[in-house]
């Protein structure tokens, strides 16, 4: 009886602490450079080091040290194609944050993400392995 409890009580607290729905907007348009400020949350800096780009053939996304790049599919406001990238492996000397920022960023963008707008023209890319957020250089 005690176990029911604690259940029915995780229960209660459970959905306040759930991430919000995935909200794809397929009106948003990816083409063209970006800088990546965040990734799952934690800011980049913004340096030169944390890029994006979308070609109408191919993408690029910087994360640190190492570069990863192929081609993607945009659709219904999804990006897919990720998974297939070939990643540089340059070592990040003395950059343990950004290692950590390259583990994170290259393995959310192996999942299809939902494009999502956000406050003052930035863009997330989502899914239910973190976050990306992108802005205009």
């Amino acid at each position: 009886m005690r176990l029911w409890r604690v259940a029915a009580a995780l229960a209660l607290v459970a959905p306040g602490c759930a991430t919000a729905p995935l909200a794809p907007d397929p009106t948003v348009n990816l083409w063209g450079q970006w800088k990546i400020v965040a990734v799952d949350g934690q800011p980049t800096g913004a340096s030169r080091n944390f890029n994006f780009e979308l070609n109408p053939t191919y993408g690029v996304a910087q994360f640190g040290c190492n570069k990863g790049s192929g081609s993607y599919v945009i659709r219904d406001g999804w990006f897919v194609g990720g998974d297939h990238w070939i990643i540089t492996a340059a070592s990040c000397l003395n950059r343990e944050d950004w290692l950590d920022f390259e583990h994170k960023g290259f393995n959310i963008l192996s999942k299809p993400l939902a494009i999502e707008r956000r406050a003052n023209g930035a863009i997330r890319l989502r899914n239910r392995l973190g976050s990306i957020k992108l802005r205009r250089p």
